[in-house]
């Protein structure tokens, strides 16, 4: 199916983009080299060129929850997924992170309160 979804026309965030990269690498691992027939530098975009047509975009399905649930996008449905990322945070062990950073950490950690936490793992190591 890999195959099947880089025939498609392709909306793709830029080349230096780390969702981009990620997914092209995705793609790369299975043998298949995937040429988008735009690049753009927004998701918003994205899914505004796919939702009149012009393509099939890859976005983060947490970002595209608006559109999904209204119904002016739809999910294409493969029998592959491509694995979730993960995001780590480091702290200086010897320097206490000040008041900011504490709620900041606690907000991620907090998947209830993540609009785009499934999928996702969170590390917090200090350093």
């Amino acid at each position: 199916m890999t195959e099947e979804i880089a025939a498609f026309p392709l909306i793709l965030l830029e080349r230096k983009a780390s969702s981009r990269i990620y997914v092209e690498q995705f793609f790369q691992q299975h043998g298949v080299s995937i040429k988008p027939e735009i690049e753009l530098g927004s998701h918003n975009l994205l899914i505004s060129l796919a939702r009149i047509g012009l393509g099939v975009a890859c976005v983060t399905e947490e970002f595209s929850q608006s559109g999904l649930g209204r119904g002016v996008i739809l999910p294409l449905r493969t029998d592959f997924e491509i694995p979730p990322r993960s995001v780590c945070m480091c702290t200086l062990r010897d320097v206490a992170p000040t008041s900011a950073a504490n709620r900041f950490m606690d907000f991620i950690s907090e998947s209830d309160k993540m609009a785009y936490d499934l999928g996702h793992s969170y590390h917090f190591t200090n350093v």
